[in-house]
């Protein structure tokens, strides 16, 4: 899971030197990733489902995540899809630390 920044392409190098296939779902600016990644995803945080899909049809089994992430491009976003309405109605609030 990729936020701004260049810390996400050099843990995806970090990983893939390791041996680990990296699938990288990126939700901003995340410049030298796809060098290192065996597929990269754009992504919304506004819309979880398709990330959880997406994590499901990749096979992923575990996630990372690393750069930079705007609790408003969450928090903020309206409408959003059916599963960050089902996320804020499980956390009771909108708010980042009930959501995580």
């Amino acid at each position: 899971m990729c936020g701004a920044g260049v810390l996400p392409a050099r843990m995806a190098a970090e990983a893939r030197r390791q041996g680990w296939r990296v699938v990288a779902f990126t939700f901003g600016e995340a410049p030298g990733v796809e060098r290192h990644a065996e597929r990269t995803i754009p992504s919304r945080l506004a819309e979880p489902g398709a990330v959880l899909a997406g994590l499901r049809d990749a096979g992923v089994t575990a996630a990372l995540f690393s750069g930079r992430f705007s609790a408003r491009d969450a928090l903020g976003a309206r409408p959003g899809d059916a599963a960050a309405h089902a996320m804020e109605a499980r956390a009771g609030s909108r708010l980042d630390v009930r959501l995580i």
